[in-house]
């Protein structure tokens, strides 16, 4: 199949099958474990461990479905920055992959984090053993510093991203538009929920319209 104009599977639907298709796939994965009554296992990413004691296979999963899908994202904005690059708009969608990537990078380690250490964390608890004080210190500086440095950064990018779009008429103004704001008001309040919501819209938007 080529991806030539004209065709059904151009290259920005093609970018938005990948990304709503990976949030779908993550959305199933929740789903199973909200139905077996223990997703809030989940919650100790960015909360207390003590919710996970007995669920850390949950904890384990979902930590590793949100790394895979930051890395799913990030392929699916490539591709529709490669359509920019073809239409000759190259210095903003640069950026935007390069702001995207440090983002995916930084969250594949955080998922590494809670997968890893902080199902080890939960262990401890269970065992009635003493989490070290370092572990809690990792945690946060995870949680909040490396979060309030990097989720800006997709922010941002999705911001040129959705900019360069309504110039070159692969975006609809409204939904640019709408991705402006939205990203806009939490660019100074970098909540880890606020990157998905934005970029699903994006990708469903780029899905249909593509």
């Amino acid at each position: 199949m080529t991806f030539a104009a004209g065709t059904f599977w151009s290259l920005p639907r093609t970018a938005g099958a990948i990304i709503v298709g990976s949030a779908v796939l993550l959305a199933a994965i929740g789903i199973v474990f909200s139905f077996r009554g223990d997703v809030r296992a989940t919650e100790a990413m960015f909360r207390d461990i003590d919710v996970a004691i007995g669920n850390t296979t949950t904890l384990r999963v979902m930590a590793l479905s949100w790394g895979a899908w930051s890395i799913a994202v990030l392929a699916g904005f490539v591709v529709l920055a490669v359509e920019y690059w073809n239409r000759g708009v190259a210095v903003i969608p640069t950026l935007a992959v390069v702001g995207l990537t440090v983002f995916t990078v930084a969250w594949v380690i955080e998922a590494a984090f809670h997968s890893s250490v902080t199902v080890w964390a939960v262990g401890q608890l269970e065992q009635g053993a003493e989490v070290p004080a370092l572990f809690g210190e990792l945690k946060k500086w995870l949680n909040f510093w490396l979060q309030a440095l990097v989720n800006p950064l997709a922010l941002l990018s999705f911001i040129g991203l959705a900019f360069v779009g309504m110039r070159t008429e692969v975006v609809p103004s409204w939904a640019g538009w709408g991705i402006i704001i939205w990203s806009g008001l939490f660019l100074f309040f970098p909540l880890p929920l606020a990157i998905a919501p934005v970029a699903l819209f994006f990708g469903a938007v780029l899905l249909v319209v593509g």
